[in-house]
């Protein structure tokens, strides 16, 4: 009883007028389920039951704080974040300020994953699915909001599964995400589909193009023209230039800044590492698994290094060419 009595009273510190205070108890409430998932399901219901007040907190660090403290633990125990809190979290998706809209498509794409890594090799509960197979479709619509658009989404959609998921599951896995998708998410994910699909057919262009140019590079070199191996990049037709850029240029206005972009592609073609083009093309295959891609991608970056500076935007192009998350299906 006098449990109850001082836990109550310790609760209320969630509608603290103090904005320090509200955030710290939402993290508190986090660590507590987590550190005692075994707690009486009342006293986990009444500490759950605090969080939802706060997702409308008038003070964004509040509302942050209790995003992530939900997502935590709907992470680990699940069974502890009912659905409509979890939906509720999704509903902060049009929240006024931007970083809380961003942090909620952050968290629910790393609970997304948790939920396809526990169920990677076995079906989900209906319980469970009907916890997280909306999620994908409320990822979809940050599409629309003007912060966010797809250059933002793409790389969590491709984040959602974990190489080891095997394609029948992660088709599966799909097919119940889809399920839930209404008319504008619908339109959304046709866009993310055609804006993979043309920005891999750029890709392919460039890479052609590239090829031909050091085809009849080599020619004119074995031709006796005088020029050495190392020459051939600058031993090209003339016109090549202009074609090239114009190459770069389609590839750039793919990203949201089409002119840096463009710039980046033309240091990443000034490189000499045959295998760094090697790379772009297996992923471009329909066939190169999820497992292979991220193979790929890990050397292709490698090789960039981390320090080039078109090293970021590489690993951008590399998300959006890659077939993930939807898979050669």
């Amino acid at each position: 009883r006098d449990f109850s009595h001082y836990l109550k009273q310790f609760l209320r510190r969630f509608s603290d007028k103090k904005t320090e205070i509200r955030v710290e108890m939402a993290k508190w409430g986090s660590m507590f389920l987590l550190q005692n998932s075994d707690t009486d399901a009342t006293v986990a219901a009444e500490v759950v039951g605090h969080f939802d007040a706060r997702l409308l907190d008038y003070e964004e660090k509040v509302r942050l704080a209790t995003i992530s403290a939900v997502c935590d633990v709907a992470e680990v125990s699940p069974r502890m974040i009912d659905v409509e809190l979890l939906k509720a979290v999704g509903d902060r998706m049009m929240d006024k300020k931007a970083s809380v809209r961003q942090l909620v498509l952050k968290r629910l794409g790393s609970v997304y994953r948790s939920y396809v890594t526990r169920y990677a090799d076995m079906e989900a509960p209906a319980s469970e699915s009907q916890r997280f197979d909306w999620i994908p479709s409320r990822l979809l619509k940050g599409c629309a909001l003007a912060d966010i658009r797809h250059h933002t989404v793409e790389p969590i959609l491709v984040d959602l599964f974990p190489p080891r998921v095997s394609m029948e599951r992660r088709s599966l896995f799909w097919l119940q995400a889809l399920c839930n998708q209404d008319h504008h998410t619908s339109r959304a994910f046709t866009f993310m589909l055609k804006a993979k699909l043309n920005v891999q057919t750029d890709l392919r262009e460039y890479l052609s193009l590239r090829q031909k140019l050091r085809t009849t590079s080599q020619q004119q070199s074995q031709g006796g023209a005088g020029g050495s191996a190392g020459d051939e990049e600058d031993s090209q037709p003339g016109g090549a230039d202009e074609e090239l850029s114009r190459r770069f240029a389609a590839l750039g206005r793919h990203f949201a800044d089409a002119g840096k972009a463009a710039s980046c592609m033309e240091k990443i073609h000034a490189m000499k590492d045959g295998n760094l083009f090697r790379g772009f093309s297996t992923l471009l295959k329909v066939e190169t698994s999820a497992a292979e891609s991220q193979t790929i991608t890990e050397d292709i970056l490698k090789r960039i290094g981390s320090k080039h500076p078109a090293y970021e935007w590489a690993r951008l192009l590399l998300i959006k060419i890659t077939h993930q998350p939807f898979g050669r299906a």
